[in-house]
């Protein structure tokens, strides 16, 4: 993850990083949205300022929300 950005008007977080797909052929591809921020807000890290870059997280990218790739699951297994 290169960039996250939240606001007002989205559903979600947006979201860019290096190599970026739009398997559906959304709008736009420049970002994806992470609808429900919870996805990502659950496990604490925005809330506690434990930088993203030292836990890798995958995403899973399917369908179209506000004409952005959705993610529509984070997996991450290096928790600590």
């Amino acid at each position: 993850m290169t960039t996250v950005h939240y606001y007002k008007g989205h559903v979600g977080l947006l979201i860019n990083q290096s190599g970026m797909i739009n398997p559906d052929g959304c709008q736009r591809g420049e970002w994806y949205l992470a609808f429900g921020p919870s996805k990502l807000y659950g496990n604490g890290r925005f809330n506690h300022g434990i930088p993203f870059k030292r836990y890798p997280f995958a995403f899973y990218v399917e369908g179209c929300v506000q004409g952005l790739p959705a993610i529509v699951n984070v997996v991450s297994n290096n928790l600590e």
